[in-house]
């Protein structure tokens, strides 16, 4: 379970937000990272980041107030100036929370430039609570400098599994010595992103939904590609799961 960290006081979160107090097998993680402008300016999501204060505040109100594990997902700060991740992660770890991840990324930046993974490895020396490392995580070796080099306790992919799922297993064959994943050829493609995608009809069960929240998939999985244009936009166009399977049926054919 999961809440984006909002900009009220901590007694009118317990109010607003009535979790259960018990809850089996599940944690609670309140999200400082969210870029969205329309959250951040309203001091919610990365926003909160303004205000560390507050921010504490309210993440100690929600930690006295289930008895759940309560972990944290945030950025560096706000700016390059206002990197405060270090000592929020000491104060954070002091009101009682589980675990830490750190997107190595301020919210000014949103997703461009480098994720600062000395920070986080920062960070990691200044606590004893479970670390979390996310940003560029793209390959096994990126999996693997991130537990060497700044000795974190996990990593969280994001941006770089969307077109990918196969990245998870080329992580665990790179973190186990097996051979190198030679990736998937056009064909082994089309078949992953069909399945793919009828399971997403499946599980949303609303084909069109479904269709139109897959459109950054199909992008991405062709990335690359010689007609990979041409590809995509056919796919985009689609709306139903008649139209999708049927570009799927002549992409197969024509490759």
């Amino acid at each position: 379970m999961a809440f984006r960290s909002l900009a009220i006081m901590p007694n009118h979160w317990q109010q607003r937000h009535k979790l259960p107090s018990k809850i089996n097998r599940m944690s609670l993680t309140s999200t400082g990272v969210a870029r969205s402008k329309k959250v951040a300016y309203k001091g919610g999501g990365s926003g909160a980041l303004k205000d560390p204060e507050a921010l504490i505040r309210m993440t100690e109100a929600v930690v006295k107030a289930v008895d759940l594990p309560v972990t944290v997902k945030t950025r560096t700060g706000w700016d390059h100036e206002t990197r405060i991740i270090v000592q929020l992660a000491r104060e954070l770890e002091s009101i009682g929370i589980k675990a830490l991840t750190v997107h190595g990324r301020t919210r000014a930046q949103m997703y461009k430039g480098e994720a600062d993974w000395d920070i986080i490895g920062q960070v990691k020396q200044a606590v004893d609570i479970p670390v979390i490392g996310n940003g560029d995580i793209k390959c096994g070796d990126d999996v693997r400098r991130a537990f060497d080099d700044y000795q974190v306790d996990a990593v969280m992919i994001g941006r770089a599994a969307i077109g990918k799922p196969w990245l998870f297993r080329e992580v665990k064959n790179s973190l186990t010595g097996e051979a190198a994943d030679a990736g998937l050829s056009y064909h082994e493609r089309l078949d992953a992103i069909k399945a793919h995608y009828l399971d997403s009809v499946a599980y949303k069960q609303d084909e069109r939904i479904a269709t139109l929240e897959m459109r950054k998939h199909f992008s991405a999985y062709f990335k690359g590609f010689p007609g990979a244009g041409k590809m995509r936009a056919a796919l985009m166009q689609a709306s139903s799961v008649k139209e999708v399977m049927s570009v799927f049926a002549a992409l197969q054919q024509t490759a």
